[in-house]
């Protein structure tokens, strides 16, 4: 039993050893590259709309705050939710997005539970009732 336990731990571990692949360090411009096209995608995900709020931290420091109002292939537009006020924004100059609506999966994700919650708590009710 003891070999056959350790035959599985060593064939276990050497399936683990070789899914390891070696990675190369990618250069600045690189890096920079696959972040402009995760922000870009992040914001065309979240959509334009007034439903569609976010928050951006620049690269200069400067922050911004309200909703998409348009996507673009090269930017993307804020308006302001304080006084109207509508910024360009380029993909590249974008460090942090934070957008603060649900996704559909989300949505349907949260009204699942709570019916299920209900229910629950329904049948609990009606166990206790008798």
């Amino acid at each position: 039993m003891k070999k056959i336990l350790s035959v599985a731990i060593i064939t276990i571990l050497v399936s683990l050893v070789g899914n390891v692949r070696p990675t190369c360090a990618s250069t600045d411009a690189q890096r920079q590259a696959r972040h402009t096209e995760r922000v870009k995608t992040a914001i065309q995900k979240l959509g334009a709309g007034k439903e569609s709020r976010i928050a951006v931290k620049l690269r200069d420091d400067s922050k911004l705050v309200g909703y998409v109002s348009e996507v673009n292939e090269d930017d993307f537009a804020i308006t302001s939710s304080s006084n109207g006020a509508i910024t360009r924004v380029k993909y590249p100059n974008v460090r942090q997005v934070k957008g603060q609506n649900l996704s559909t999966g989300a949505k349907i994700a949260i009204i699942s539970l709570s019916i299920a919650t209900g229910l629950l708590a329904f049948f609990l009710w009606l166990e206790n009732y008798d």
